[in-house]
């Protein structure tokens, strides 16, 4: 799960932050730290200390749980909730706004 919030963040976000706002610094500390040293710290760690062969071939599906339950969660919220965003989106990223995207 934290490799797709890497791979999301650095090929899906970062490239349309410079059009949706000027108030974010894409590259400041806390944003390096947040979205690229934490995942990249993890996934060493992973490589470097996790135990081998312990993994089954289905476990993959099954960590993906929780980033397709919050998928739901959010189109749900969308059709039930009112905007979260101040330019009057229902989603919390463009990337899933099924108004915007069909």
């Amino acid at each position: 799960m934290i490799t797709i919030t890497f791979l999301i963040y650095h090929f899906v976000l970062v490239p349309t932050l410079f059009t949706m706002s000027t108030d974010y610094v894409v590259y400041s500390a806390k944003g390096i730290i947040a979205h690229y040293y934490v995942q990249i710290m993890v996934i060493l760690d992973w490589f470097l200390f996790d135990k081998r062969n312990i993994y089954k071939w289905h476990d993959p599906f099954r960590w993906l749980i929780i980033p397709f339950s919050y998928f739901v969660f959010t189109v749900i919220r969308a059709y039930t909730g009112g905007p979260i965003t101040p330019s009057g989106s229902y989603y919390p990223y463009f990337f899933i706004d099924v108004n915007l995207l069909g």
